[in-house]
């Protein structure tokens, strides 16, 4: 809106401002080439055998402080 008053107020007063060059932008093709990799057996094991399982407990994000 402002931008329409000025435009209105330049062609009132016979003033005119040069208008702003819009950027353009080329887009870029981003190519993403995959390697093979091996992933051994044991990958992501356990050890001793005896371990316990990862566990987890949710953490209540509610406020504790009174208002």
């Amino acid at each position: 809106m402002l931008g329409e008053i000025i435009k209105m107020k330049d062609k009132l007063t016979g003033k005119r401002q040069p208008e702003k060059k819009k950027e353009t932008y080329t887009p870029v093709k981003t190519v993403y080439h995959s390697n093979d990799v091996a992933i051994p057996d044991d990958f992501l094991t356990s050890l001793p055998a005896d371990a316990q399982p990862i566990t987890h407990t949710p953490v209540d994000f509610k406020p504790v402080l009174p208002d």
